[in-house]
């Protein structure tokens, strides 16, 4: 993991990743081990027109925009735009932060990925797939489930060992 203390903002991110020699083209993505109200995690399978890692397990969420005003308000839009407006979220702690590189499958360019991870909820009201080309599938499972699924993505599968280290 790169860090476990939650940076609010693109310019408190800069300052903890500036010097980390093997992050150059940086782009940022917010994601949510969101938690159902039976206590399961809610995941998506990656569809075709998906940025990387199609066919796999991931978290919700996506990369932060410049209009976000910072990472929990970015990681709510995207919320709402993959799993939509008919339930109400929660986002509690952040978890830690990861560096993975992907080629993107819309530019062919490898791209180093900073990943901030946080734990969130359903509070009410039930998910809808926004994005269907994009996401074929929810699946809610328990961690353990999940570690031994061989669709998960590798970020996904650090991020749910780190969950798994640290309750």
């Amino acid at each position: 993991m790169l860090f476990t203390e939650e940076v609010k903002n693109i310019d408190e991110l800069i300052e903890k990743v500036l010097y980390i020699p093997e992050i150059h083209k940086m782009k940022v993505c917010v994601v949510c081990m969101l938690y159902d109200q039976d206590g399961l995690i809610v995941l998506h399978r990656r569809g075709e027109k998906a940025r990387d890692e199609i066919g796999k397990l991931e978290a919700i969420g996506g990369s932060v925009d410049n209009t976000d005003g910072n990472f929990r308000d970015a990681l709510m839009r995207e919320l709402y735009e993959e799993v939509g407006d008919k339930a109400e979220y929660a986002i509690d702690e952040f978890i830690c932060a990861q560096h993975t590189q992907h080629i993107d499958n819309h530019t062919n360019e490898m791209i180093d990925w900073v990943v901030l991870c946080y734990k969130g909820r359903i509070l009410s009201g039930e998910l809808v797939n926004m994005e269907p080309e994009r996401c074929v599938e929810l699946t809610h499972k328990t961690v353990d489930d999940y570690l031994n699924d061989k669709d998960l993505s590798e970020s996904c599968y650090n991020f749910m060992k780190y969950i798994k280290e640290n309750k």
